[in-house]
């Protein structure tokens, strides 16, 4: 019955590719869901060039 019903995700082309695979791009969603809100600040730094 679920096969019938499961369908292929659409492929978004302005979306960055930070993943190597599906996999990959699955765990990366999900450690920016946990801990999103504690690297904000640093991924600002890196972007400009700030970082220490």
């Amino acid at each position: 019955k679920r096969e019938k019903y499961s369908r292929r995700r659409t492929f978004d082309e302005d979306a960055d590719i930070d993943y190597i695979n599906e996999r990959n791009m699955k765990f990366n969603k999900k450690l920016e869901r946990f801990y999103g809100t504690y690297t904000a600040e640093i991924k600002q730094n890196l972007e400009r060039g700030t970082a220490v």
